[in-house]
């Protein structure tokens, strides 16, 4: 009986004891969280990562991949383009600068053969007789010969030649009179090694004649003529000559130092 009795007073004063002990280290921990505030772990709130799709993935890095090799090779084509076209310039380039010379070769060889091919007149001037004056009434005539030495036959289309004296320098112009520049009427033509006459009658007094021999005068032949060739360029030749006596002999001969000397 008495076991029981200290049994009953033991759960007694535990219950009551334990109880305010409870209460107090309730009453404690309030006080702290009061006192600590913030400075308890926050709540977290975490989210789980959504699953993985694998095909997905592989689809993404698939395309991915072949956008990157469909750059490369649009990149690669626009290089090759460039490349062309900078080829393309250079091949254009060199086909024009050869065309040009191709061009200049063929111009060459077509004026070479032009001059090769067309006609040139010359002009030889002679005395037929020995000079006299011309009191006795007998004209001197100077014989003018237009010989062609080219290879195909010239058109004349207009001659002229005429005596004039001077004392000093050569004539450099022709006399510019009434008729002198009308032309011949077309088809007076002189075939290749032949010549065209023109006589030319000079007047020579006495007193003419002794100054020509004596060198105080000098007797000239001057003029000129204009021939078509058969490519239908016109061409002309100058010519002044003059009589002296050359090698013991009176003749005309051509007259150094004249403007009137020429040809094209």
């Amino acid at each position: 009986m008495r076991k029981i009795l200290l049994l009953v007073l033991t759960l007694t004063f535990s219950f009551a004891f334990g109880g305010e002990d409870k209460k107090l280290d309730s009453d404690i921990a309030h006080k702290q969280d009061a006192i600590i505030g913030t400075e308890q772990s926050p709540f977290v709130i975490r989210v789980a990562a959504p699953p993985i799709d694998d095909e997905k993935i592989i689809a993404e890095k698939k395309e991915h991949d072949e956008k990157v090799k469909s750059d490369k090779i649009i990149t690669c084509s626009q290089v090759i383009l460039a490349i062309i076209g900078i080829l393309q310039l250079v091949v254009f380039g060199l086909q024009s600068y050869f065309l040009k010379e191709t061009v200049k070769v063929t111009q060459q060889q077509g004026r070479s053969m032009m001059h090769a091919e067309r006609a040139y007149i010359f002009v030889e001037v002679n005395l037929k007789e020995d000079l006299r004056s011309s009191s006795s009434g007998i004209y001197n005539e100077i014989q003018v010969k237009f010989w062609n030495h080219g290879k195909s036959p010239a058109e004349l289309v207009q001659v002229r030649a005429y005596s004039t004296f001077a004392s000093q320098n050569p004539p450099d112009d022709l006399y510019q009179l009434e008729g002198s520049d009308r032309k011949l009427p077309s088809g007076h033509g002189i075939p290749q090694n032949h010549c065209f006459e023109l006589p030319v009658s000079v007047n020579i007094s006495d007193k003419d004649k002794g100054e020509i021999e004596n060198l105080e005068k000098t007797l000239y032949l001057v003029g000129l003529v204009k021939y078509r060739d058969i490519f239908n360029i016109e061409h002309e030749s100058g010519f002044c000559w003059q009589y002296q006596n050359h090698n013991q002999q009176y003749r005309f001969i051509i007259t150094p130092d004249s403007k009137l000397n020429l040809r094209t």
